[in-house]
């Protein structure tokens, strides 16, 4: 008897100029999960609804009814149907080793932030695009914005636990380099857990003059995945909503060493070499 043999394409979206093409890869399974991207004109903001297809198998027996594997399209450049998000990478699609800017920083805690690059998760656990980020027990992230005068903020992001649950995982909240402008806590905006395990924090912030930062740290006991965080000019229906208001969760000698930290971490500098970038070098040293 034949065994099922899986075969399947992934077609990454890669630039040119002008224009936008596709080409053709070979496919790596996630957890029995495949990601691929569907072709897109210039002009196709919204990212492909997630689709899940029984693609069969190729050979006789087994179960009919039963799916082999699953296939999801995704967008490589992450959730581009938010055109207007005020963070530098909302949802980590252009964070590599090699970058000259830092997107979002990382530490322990307030007055330990650094740039180590996040702990990046590839695949189809990711709730959008192919990246996130995986963040430890009791680590921070703080994601670099900018600020829209005369505007009210709708901020969000989703997180996802390995608990199953929503409850006291995630302590956010949004802060400017301005300390008379205060900081907003970022609440639970779902009932539990979605389809994919992602719990949404949401929350209307009135308008903000400083450099915009995100804070996210992880109170539950296990990894966390961070995935599409925006900031955006609210909409007329959300804009007329009252603006948040939730105390911060942090103290005032908290809040006082992150803005220290990131004021730090902003100052033009040259950066720190990378594990990656110093392999790199060496390896250029060696051909030369």
């Amino acid at each position: 008897m034949n065994q099922p043999i899986a075969r399947t394409k992934i077609l990454l979206r890669r630039r040119k100029l002008g224009s936008v093409g596709c080409c053709a890869l070979p496919l790596a399974f996630l957890a029995s999960t495949a990601v691929g991207t569907g072709c897109a004109t210039e002009n196709d903001t919204e990212p492909p609804a997630v689709t899940i297809v029984d693609a069969g198998t190729d050979g006789g027996g087994g179960d009919a009814a039963a799916p082999r594997r699953t296939v999801e399209r995704r967008n490589p450049f992450g959730n581009v149907a938010k055109t207007d998000n005020l963070l530098w990478d909302g949802d980590f699609e252009w964070s590599t080793p090699f970058a000259d800017q830092y997107a979002w920083f990382t530490g322990k805690s307030g007055g330990m932030l650094g740039y180590d690059q996040p702990t990046i998760v590839l695949g189809a656990q990711c709730a959008s695009g192919i990246k996130c980020a995986s963040l430890e027990p009791k680590m921070v992230l703080v994601a670099v914005g900018v600020a829209s005068q005369s505007h009210a903020l709708d901020v969000s992001f989703v997180a996802r636990t390995g608990a199953g649950t929503c409850d006291g995982a995630v302590t956010a909240l949004l802060f400017t380099s301005d300390p008379s402008e205060p900081e907003v806590s970022i609440p639970l905006d779902s009932a539990g857990p979605d389809a994919r395990g992602y719990c949404t924090y949401r929350a209307l912030i009135a308008e903000r003059h400083g450099t915009l930062y995100l804070y996210i740290k992880n109170g539950s006991g296990s990894a966390i995945l961070v995935d599409n965080a925006v900031v955006e000019r609210a909409s007329a229906e959300r804009s007329v909503r009252k603006s948040a208001s939730w105390p911060s969760p942090l103290s005032a000698e908290s809040m006082a060493k992150l803005r220290t930290d990131v004021r730090r971490l902003m100052l033009p500098r040259e950066p720190r070499p990378t594990p990656a970038a110093g392999a790199f070098a060496d390896q250029l040293r060696g051909e030369l």
